[in-house]
């Protein structure tokens, strides 16, 4: 028994990467095989002696032990194939369509390829909880008598008819998707900056989805002017400097990093009224901690169609972009707008007056941490992005750390525990400040491990536990 549970240490850890699979699969089947062999032999010395013929919990016990072996190695080697699609394909294309899923193909491929990925995430979930319940049972001291219960258990739960047209449905979406991007050339889009690393998406939730979010949509979306609700240029200012940094309204939302400022800036830009308003003119660019007026200038003609030289002079560059936008309706998205414009006001007010050519009803949406970016780039009106709102919240993180009903209906196990769990996960709630990117983040952590003991863990390092980014 040591020995199952030494071996058992070494590979319980399906999910880490591909080879995980492979190993555990090339760990159990011996070890089913085993455990199938010796209960077959029992029965038939049973049913010799005259006695009663215990019945086999389940389907897959009775099947020719060739048939077993085969049907374990179809299973590693398909879910070998999706993890490692996922990982050398699937997320690099996500990554890539993140970047401009404020246009409308992007966008709807974007969730698609998601929904697939995040159902065979679920998928390969479920393998890992087979794995780590296998490793719990062995690692118990059953006695000899017993040491066949864990591995059959695990044959019992594998379904393979189920199972294998689950996983084959699992394959086929995942090619389906990404043949429709190849031949979309969707997977040449570029990543605006490799340097830059983007957050990563709690697989049980979509990005465009907007959790409590529904009335800052609204709001937001008015200040924009859309829904009726018109916003013209503000009044001609005495100070002439000013007056022409006003020429152009900016709205920008501001909050702490990771309440969902991006996130929303995404939403608005996908909703059809926006795009309708703005004439389907929308600029996306991400400025970060470095802004350099070229570069933003660079971008938006680029999202405009307009070619543009490495040496073309600022001079150039701004009568470009001033003549691209001039007597155009557009919105202009400066997404994570950090400290470093403070540095270079002057650049500001340059590229901001040179996009003042635009039709009226033109805005420019900044997101930003900060309130001095904030009152730089507008009149000091912004919108001010809160935490979620407890009830919302706590939807919210259940969802991130709990999965969905139907991860929870089959395991009775897990639901026994859950009271359990959802008192520290209640304890947890107060430390994230409403931050969805925090709940996505501790969501993940906390749904690897369903333990009590790790939840504990993870409740007593929350308060150590710091976020970055939207």
């Amino acid at each position: 028994m040591d020995k199952v549970v030494g071996i058992l240490r070494g590979v319980a850890g399906v999910a880490a990467d591909a080879n995980a699979f492979r190993e555990f699969f090339h760990w159990v089947t011996p070890h089913v095989l085993a455990a199938v062999r010796s209960q077959q032999q029992q029965q038939l010395l049973q049913l010799d002696s005259g006695g009663p013929v215990s019945a086999s919990t389940g389907n897959n016990r009775t099947a020719p032990l060739h048939q077993i072996q085969d049907d374990l190695q179809k299973l590693e080697h398909n879910l070998w194939v999706i993890q490692t699609t996922i990982t050398s394909t699937m997320h690099d294309l996500i990554d890539r369509l993140e970047w401009h899923s404020h246009r409308e193909t992007e966008a709807r491929h974007l969730r698609q390829i998601k929904d697939a990925v995040y159902d065979a995430e679920d998928l390969l979930d479920e393998y890992n909880y087979y794995a780590l319940k296998v490793k719990v049972e062995a690692s118990k001291n059953l006695g000899q008598d017993h040491s066949h219960g864990p591995v059959l258990e695990f044959l019992d739960s594998v379904n393979f008819n189920g199972n294998f047209s689950k996983v084959m449905e699992i394959q086929d979406r995942l090619k389906h998707v990404f043949d429709q991007s190849m031949g979309l050339g969707l997977h040449k889009t570029p990543k605006k900056f490799d340097r830059l690393v983007r957050p990563e998406t709690c697989r049980v939730l979509d990005e465009s989805q907007i959790f409590g979010r529904e009335q800052e949509l609204k709001e937001l979306m008015q200040m924009l002017g859309v829904d009726g609700h018109k916003r013209g240029r503000p009044a001609a200012h005495t100070n002439t400097t000013e007056a022409r940094r006003m020429e152009l309204p900016v709205l920008p939302i501001v909050g702490m990093g990771g309440v969902g400022k991006t996130t929303m800036a995404q939403q608005i830009c996908e909703d059809p009224e926006v795009r309708k308003h703005f004439h389907h003119r929308i600029i996306w660019i991400c400025v970060s901690d470095e802004f350099e007026v070229n570069r933003l200038t660079k971008d938006a003609l680029k999202s405009l169609g307009v070619k543009s030289e490495d040496t073309d002079t600022r001079d150039n560059l701004m009568v470009n972009l001033r003549d691209s936008v001039k007597s155009k309706k557009f919105l202009l998205v400066l997404d994570d707008m950090w400290d470093d414009v403070l540095k270079d006001e002057k650049g500001w007010r340059t590229f901001h007056r040179t996009l003042s050519n635009g039709l009226d009803g033109s805005m420019i949406l900044v997101t930003t941490r900060s309130s001095k970016v904030a009152n730089l780039v507008s009149d000091g009106n912004h919108y001010e992005l809160k935490g979620l709102q407890d009830g919302v919240f706590w939807n919210f993180f259940k969802l991130c750390a709990f999965g969905s009903v139907q991860s929870w209906s089959n395991r009775p196990e897990l639901q026994r525990i859950r009271p359990e769990l959802e008192r520290i996960g209640r304890a947890i709630l107060p430390k994230l400040k409403g931050s969805p990117l925090a709940a996505k983040t501790l969501g993940r952590l906390l749904k690897c491990n369903r333990s009590i003991e790790h939840w504990e863990d993870i409740l007593k390092r929350a308060v150590a536990i710091r976020t970055r980014g939207d």
